[in-house]
């Protein structure tokens, strides 16, 4: 199946146009849209002119779509259960948990169709390790900073220092 020229280089151009944008309207606040627009302009045409970019933007481009399908519903269910109004640590926890637990389990799917070794980390058993023990690292200081135990250590930490005074 022969693709349009045109198209090959424009779907290319607006995704890297897309995703350039929209990470800078997330963390650049204080910027005006032009500036932000004229970046992404500069980089998406950069990107386009690489052929080796676009070629591997091309052949990933069904688990690129994936990928951005699958986080548009998550946001979307971060809309439905109101995530930004929820004022209980514990529900965020839970959440934050359930989604961790589904992105790992559909990770750890697609691992197991593509056979590969990751550079620093190894095999996908290791990854799994890894994963591990970042996901009990982010609950651990979810719970400490948000639940009763961060309550609890400012209590004692000001008690600490009236009774030093």
């Amino acid at each position: 199946m022969a693709i349009d020229p045109v198209m090959q280089m424009a779907i290319p151009f607006l995704f890297v146009f897309a995703v350039v944008f929209g990470v800078l309207e997330l963390s650049l606040k204080q910027w005006s849209k032009p500036i932000k627009a004229v970046i992404a302009l500069a980089l998406s045409f950069f990107a386009i002119t690489y052929q080796p970019f676009t070629s591997l933007l091309w052949a990933n481009m069904g688990n690129i779509l994936f990928f951005f399908i699958f986080m548009f519903f998550i946001a979307f269910l971060g809309e439905l259960l109101q995530w930004k109004k929820m004022e209980n640590p514990l529900e965020k926890m839970v959440v934050t948990a359930i989604v961790l637990f589904l992105l790992l389990t559909i990770g750890w799917y697609v691992i197991d169709l593509i056979e590969f070794d990751i550079p620093i980390v190894g095999d996908k058993d290791n990854l799994f390790l890894l994963v591990g023990i970042m996901v009990i690292v982010a609950l651990f200081l979810a719970t400490m900073k948000g639940g009763e135990v961060y309550h609890f250590y400012e209590t004692a930490k000001a008690k600490q220092a009236e009774a030093h005074k």
